[in-house]
């Protein structure tokens, strides 16, 4: 399957400070750098909360396409458990969506 985005996994890499703005990175795990978390009045706390949940992001994405592909049969839903289920698939589809660019 062929990916559009920076290959995973990422992490969060330590902060640097330049121009006295603070930022975290999201680099792969050779070290490519994916992208900047600069904290403009945001606590270091925030800062790196949000660095990891952006290097978390091709491991969800793999999640909820592993979890789609798995239980999609569930979608049309036999009573009130498939019902929730259903529409938690549905919600992970727009997420898929919405991640590769599709929403």
């Amino acid at each position: 399957m062929k990916t559009e985005h920076t290959q995973g996994p990422w992490k969060a890499h330590v902060a640097h400070e330049s121009l006295n703005v603070v930022t975290d990175s999201v680099v792969t795990v050779d070290g490519l750098h994916v992208a900047d978390v600069a904290s403009y009045g945001a606590s270091i706390a925030t800062r790196n909360a949000n660095a990891r949940l952006i290097a978390s992001a091709p491991d969800l994405l793999h999640s909820l396409k592993c979890l789609v592909r798995e239980t999609s049969f569930l979608i049309h839903g036999d009573g009130t458990n498939g019902a929730i289920v259903a529409n938690e698939i549905r919600n992970a589809i727009a997420t898929i969506g919405k991640a590769k660019g599709n929403a």
